[in-house]
């Protein structure tokens, strides 16, 4: 069978899955199937994306639920390595740099499928970090390397991987972003049901484990973001882990009290909430994106990113997340912040110049 196995687990792989899958989904004599690991298994942050996004219920859910890394990784493994070996796909297409891009990237490479990883070549530098450890190994193993910008191909160059099948397409996110505008305009609705006006509120995500994991670091943003709540809306829809770690450790709900605390929220209403906040200060590489193509000031809570175009473009700061009172002056400051306008990740069209390579790859 010419089929092609797309392995998502997570919020921004469905995003990106969502445009490659349309611009694939009319090609002749092509099966796409879709494997999603269940590392978010958070209906908001899972079926209500698929729903969002209008894309199929994926052929097998692994359910591996939020569990710890080791396990997490063990559990996708033996489940990717057995659909795999069942159904044979000529090509493993693997998104990002999540927990399960990685066990994508092991398991089809044992089983001898073919790799392609889209968002190939990013780097932070900071190989402490899971992501960036993922996506080394990741662009290892892969044969089709998908880049967003020049900058992730030169950094594939100095690894030894210039004579893969590079090719910089472009962010897919953006692609999803301007399809996503274009199919719904955004609505003041989804700021009323929050109590929110326009360009009246802070928007924040903190999901990253360098975060959530380190109880000082989860507890200096988190004071600063009630130093900035003094002042200001503070938005903070809560992601599951999160959300998980507070309850851990109760001190650290004190924090919250002058939050404005929601569950995660669907793609459409995550657009809309991002285009009309003031500043987003987030640790997500999508919402980073998201905020520059927004034309809304970012501030990253992280000491680097591997989106590094965006603070050399000045449309994002590193935050410092060691200390709360220079954090929230980071935060009111940024709505102050302009940049040019620049197109570092392409115009728009990277679904279908993946399209284009992957058809290649997988003939009818």
């Amino acid at each position: 069978m010419n089929s092609l196995l797309h392995i998502v687990g997570a919020r921004p792989q469905f995003i990106k899955l969502a445009m490659i899958f349309r611009a694939l989904c009319h090609r002749p004599g092509l099966t796409q199937l879709v494997l999603h690991t269940g590392q978010h298994y958070d209906t908001n942050l899972s079926q209500d994306f698929f729903n969002d996004l209008e894309l199929p219920k994926p052929a097998i859910n692994l359910g591996v639920g939020s569990v710890g890394t080791s396990i997490q990784c063990a559990r996708m493994l033996e489940g990717i390595c057995h659909y795999v070996q069942r159904e044979r796909p000529r090509l493993t297409v693997l998104y990002g740099d999540t927990n399960s891009t990685l066990a994508g990237a092991l398991a089809a490479t044992q089983a001898g499928i073919p790799v392609a990883h889209v968002e190939a070549g990013m780097r932070c530098g900071n190989l402490y970090m899971p992501e960036e450890i993922n996506r080394v190994v990741t662009d290892h193993l892969s044969e089709i390397l998908f880049c967003a910008s020049e900058t992730a191909r030169a950094n594939l160059v100095n690894e030894g991987l210039g004579s893969r099948e590079v090719h910089v397409v472009g962010d897919i996110m953006l692609d999803c972003f301007n399809y996503e505008r274009a199919r719904r305009p955004l609505s003041l609705d989804t700021l009323a049901r929050y109590g929110l006006d326009p360009k009246g509120y802070i928007l924040v995500t903190i999901h990253r484990a360098e975060n959530t994991d380190d109880k000082e670091s989860l507890e200096s943003i988190l004071s600063g973001l009630a130093l900035v709540a003094a002042t200001q809306q503070v938005l903070l829809p809560l992601h599951p882990r999160t959300k998980a770690r507070i309850m851990e450790e109760p001190q650290l709900g004190r924090h919250l009290s002058n939050l404005k605390v929601i569950d995660p929220v669907g793609y459409h209403d995550m657009l809309t909430l991002e285009s009309y906040a003031r500043v987003i200060a987030t640790d997500s590489g999508g919402v980073q994106k998201e905020a520059f193509y927004c034309g809304v000031p970012c501030v990253l809570l992280r000491g680097t990113t591997e989106w590094r175009e965006l603070v050399d473009l000045g449309a994002a700061i590193l935050g410092n997340c060691k200390n709360p009172r220079i954090l929230a002056e980071q935060i009111v400051d940024a709505a102050h912040q302009r940049w040019e306008r620049s197109t570092p990740y392409g115009t728009g069209n990277a679904a279908n110049a993946i399209a284009e390579v992957l058809v290649r790859r997988v003939p009818s």
